[in-house]
């Protein structure tokens, strides 16, 4: 049974290893003419002749020993014809599919090890890179020769949300594919979603804020200061009760606030000292009477 890469490498036998991509040979000839521009110009314009003879010539030997070289038209179609089936029977069935790649099951480095990273399917994979490079020298595609386009995926038309792995290290979310979307049999929820409370709010429905929660300069100023001081700002909600208006206080600090403004404050307090009231009545109703005192005392 033949060899298919032997026969590639064959038929390219003249071409370069890494052959060179069409912007790196427009570069060096640009390169090229600069240096016979400069061996060319007159003694005072002060130019180092030696360094630049001596980088011509590395430009001149890239150019010759590393650009593909022009194949004849029967010789292209057999070389496209032999990396074609170098690539469908050798490098497709060793590549791993795409989710085993990203997520690393159980066994996923062994099998790359075995398969596409072994010796001879980096060989072919290098053989039928410099044959498309020789096939057409001047595709400027920067994936023309990257491999990754024909590496397979699990997934299919269910979609990447089909390919959970528990097993692997980066094993993914558990969630309904397209498939299984389009075919629910239960309609609509009937409850409220997580994604129903994420969706957008018209400005005209959404709360209006609290003057004390937006941006103003003399809060943004005593936020500032309290961070020179050290105290973190944090937002926090009204304690009132039947408030619930949100502001920014200071985390920690002597007298951390705890109210929105300085009336609800006071109304706290109000509402405190009329409760531990209140309280103290209560007790004094609810006691027993005090025992009346003996007539021998």
């Amino acid at each position: 049974m033949s060899d298919p890469v032997a026969e590639l490498k064959t038929l390219i036998a003249d071409q370069p290893k890494n052959p060179l991509r069409p912007y790196q040979i427009e570069a060096l000839t640009e390169e090229k003419k600069r240096h016979e521009t400069a061996l060319k110009a007159p003694e005072w314009h002060g130019v180092n002749r030696g360094q630049a003879a001596a980088s011509l010539r590395r430009i001149t030997t890239m150019l010759a020993t590393q650009a593909p070289k022009p194949l004849d038209p029967v010789r292209r179609d057999l070389v496209a014809k032999k990396t074609r089936e170098v690539i469908e029977t050798v490098i497709k069935p060793a590549m791993q599919p795409v989710e085993v790649m990203r997520r690393c099951p159980v066994g996923a480095v062994d099998a790359y090890q075995a398969g596409e990273g072994s010796p001879r399917v980096k060989t072919a994979i290098l053989a039928a890179k410099a044959a498309l490079r020789a096939i057409e020298p001047d595709n400027a595609e920067q994936d023309y020769t990257n491999f990754e386009k024909f590496r397979p995926s699990v997934a299919g038309i269910a979609g990447p949300t089909a390919t959970f792995m528990a097993d692997a290290q980066i094993g993914g979310h558990l969630a309904m594919t397209p498939m299984a979307k389009a075919n629910w049999p239960l309609g609509d929820p009937t409850v409220k979603t997580a994604l129903a409370g994420a969706e957008y709010v018209p400005a005209d429905e959404a709360p209006a804020p609290h003057p004390n929660a937006s941006y103003t300069p003399e809060g943004d100023q005593a936020n500032r200061q309290a961070r020179a001081a050290g105290l973190d700002t944090v937002a926090r909600q009204c304690a009132l009760d039947g408030c619930g208006n949100w502001f920014q206080a200071t985390t920690k600090g002597p007298n951390p606030r705890k109210f929105c403004t300085p009336e609800h404050s006071m109304t706290a307090r109000a509402q405190k000292h009329a409760a531990a009231v209140k309280a103290r009545r209560a007790a004094a109703a609810s006691a027993p009477p005090a025992p009346a005192p003996s007539p021998e005392a």
